[in-house]
């Protein structure tokens, strides 16, 4: 697909960094230039990367002469910086480079992210003196307007964010029905951009947390992207128990719609299935929204198993409709592998929503299309309940009666009762972790003693910490293979592991610098066995292909996470002392495809 720049600043701004990212990577004759790189690094700035942002500026990162966009871009990256550390001394640079930047370019960007940073500092004075700046240059533009000099009237900024740094400026001197109006203006003005609308709502936080202000009314100015996972019930095939009769979809897809409009859902995220699925993702393309479909096989198997129910020949053109107008398509296993891959894709669903919720500060929720009876693992009661179980918002959408004079939708808060969380005959849902050690290869005799010593004993004191979660291990010098029942726990072990590594003592050991440790983490569904020669309990399948693949593909000193891991931690633990960081759409050792890789930090 070929992509242009404006086309992909506009989805940035509309809130789909992922997207963004993934072009751009793809596409290195695009995201080499300077507005590509800067674009680039805007999108991994947007989803929390600062080390990303900053690889991506590349040489702009030390360029003399400089516009007011990679001024705030460079500046933009030592404030990531400081949100992540928290430091004083990061903070001073962050604001430093804001103010160089407006000092070199009059950039009322620059200029209000100084002023913010200041109040963070606790420098009032300063952040009054520039606020009174940008009143100054914001009046003098609006006149330029008015005497139709382009030259000096700003002409080129962004009329919504030329809006909400009116606001802010309007906010630091304490004029809060002006900033009221001007943020008002701003909210109109940016309708749909959520990824900006995000921004602009987390620097009226800040202001306010250090002047004092109650501004619930102005953040909610700013409308919050919604993401919703979906889950419900097929088409009823000819024979089986009554949840779906055919006579119910002209029903459904009218309170669908309704749906989708009443709780303004813009982002859906969902299977394909013939009735519930399809429908639900027909009524997202008619409102014009975004959609994302994960699917558990291929389309071609997948159309077999739940496509080609009810009236095949009608449901299967639309199923390619639904393929053809998604945003992105995930495909979990290679081929059909039985009743957990179902439970697995719910859960994948339900995790992707929070990912994608929060790269915005956006509001993830479910709907569930289901007719509140017990039904089969992984069907729409059992995704409904683990949805519930993990506090998700989540909606039914009555599928009990037809014509009734109730509402279509309803909070779902019923008491459930399900099987066993992600086990089912040998079947197991667990988190995967490979690892290996960059530089091990060119140790000498003595060195290779020395390290794996020294690495032996620490893979022994980490993994005693987390015993209670570790389902099986193995090692091969360097190399670490380990099964973890818990999600947390591998994400813990992991970021454990590559801090011991940093803080070794390479030096002392008499090993070389620069010895460092590529981890990779996966979560998929994996066979339990017996292992009649080595004795004990082996865990076999697909995804440990998957995961064993992604480990060398990535780069040494970080953890990199599949973004089906990184969908179930966020489900399992919304709230982390972790964070992810998309990386983009990245190519697996051996020819083993693309698939889209996440970083995993400590917060």
């Amino acid at each position: 697909m070929t992509h242009s720049l404006d086309t992909l600043g506009r989805t940035l701004q509309a809130g789909d960094p992922f997207a963004t990212i993934e072009a751009l990577v793809s596409d290195s004759a695009l995201g080499e230039t300077q507005a590509g790189r800067l674009l680039l690094a805007r999108a991994y700035l947007r989803v929390g990367s600062a080390d990303l942002a900053e690889k991506a500026l590349g040489p702009l990162n030390s360029a003399d002469t400089l516009d007011e966009e990679t001024w705030g871009v460079r500046a933009r990256v030592r404030k990531q910086r400081w949100l992540d550390t928290r430091s004083t001394d990061a903070l001073i640079a962050a604001r430093d480079a804001y103010l160089a930047g407006y000092r070199a370019t009059q950039s009322l960007w620059c200029a209000d992210n100084a002023a913010q940073l200041s109040l963070e500092l606790g420098e009032t004075d300063t952040a009054r003196t520039l606020g009174m700046e940008m009143f100054a240059r914001i009046d003098a533009q609006r006149a330029a307007r008015q005497e139709g000099n382009d030259a000096d009237a700003g002409s080129n900024a962004d009329p919504f964010w030329a809006a909400a740094t009116e606001g802010d400026a309007c906010l630091m001197a304490g004029r809060t029905e002006q900033a009221s109006a001007c943020y008002a203006l701003a909210a109109r003005l940016g309708a749909g951009r959520h990824g900006d609308l995000h921004a602009a709502r987390q620097g009226i936080r800040l202001i306010a947390k250090r002047m004092g202000h109650q501004v619930d009314d102005l953040l909610a100015l700013f409308p919050t992207q919604v993401v919703a996972a979906f889950t419900g019930h097929a088409i009823d095939k000819a024979g089986k128990e009554k949840r779906f009769s055919a006579d119910l979809e002209g029903w459904v897809a009218e309170n669908l719609a309704k749906v989708v409009q009443t709780l303004k859902v813009d982002v859906g995220i969902a299977a394909a299935a013939c009735g519930g699925d399809i429908l639900f993702l027909e009524a997202m393309h008619k409102a014009g929204k975004e959609t994302h479909m994960v699917l558990p096989h291929p389309p071609e198997e997948f159309i077999k198993t739940s496509v080609l129910g009810y009236n095949g020949k009608i449901w299967e053109p639309r199923f390619w409709e639904c393929v053809k107008r998604a945003k992105s398509l995930t495909i979990l296993s290679p081929d059909v592998s039985g009743d957990l891959t179902y439970q697995y894709q719910g859960q994948v669903i339900g995790g992707l929503a929070r990912v994608r919720a929060e790269a915005n500060g956006g509001r993830p929720i479910g709907l569930s299309l289901w007719n509140q009876k017990p039904g089969l693992p992984g069907g729409a009661g059992w995704v409904t309940a683990e949805w519930l179980k993990q506090g998700m918002e989540v909606h039914r959408i009555h599928l009990d009666y037809k014509g009734h004079n109730q509402e279509a939708v309803a909070d779902l808060v019923p008491e459930l009762q399900t099987i066993s969380f992600r086990e089912l005959k040998g079947h197991h849902i667990v988190a995967l972790l490979f690892a290996d050690a960059k530089g091990f290869s060119t140790l000498n005799e003595s060195q290779v003693g020395t390290f794996v010593q020294t690495y032996m004993k620490m893979l022994s004191d980490l993994s005693a910490v987390h015993s209670a979660s570790i389902l099986d291990k193995n090692t091969w010098g360097d190399g670490l293979y380990m099964v973890f029942r818990d999600l947390a726990a591998a994400a813990r072990f992991a970021l454990a592991l590559q801090m011991a590594m940093a803080e070794m003592d390479c030096e002392k050991l008499n090993l070389p610098k620069g010895l460092a440790v590529r981890t990779a983490l996966h979560a998929g569904p994996v066979w339990e066995f017996q292992d009649p020669f080595l004795g004990g309990r082996r865990f076999f399948g697909t995804h440990i292909s998957r995961a064993a693949r992604i480990e060398p593909a990535i780069v040494p000193g970080v953890v990199y996470v599949s973004e089906e891991f990184a969908a179930l931690l966020a489900l399992d633990d919304p709230a982390p002392a972790r964070k992810l960081s998309f990386v983009g759409n990245m190519p697996l050792a051996k020819d083993y495809g693309k698939h889209r890789l996440y970083r995993l930090a400590a917060r």
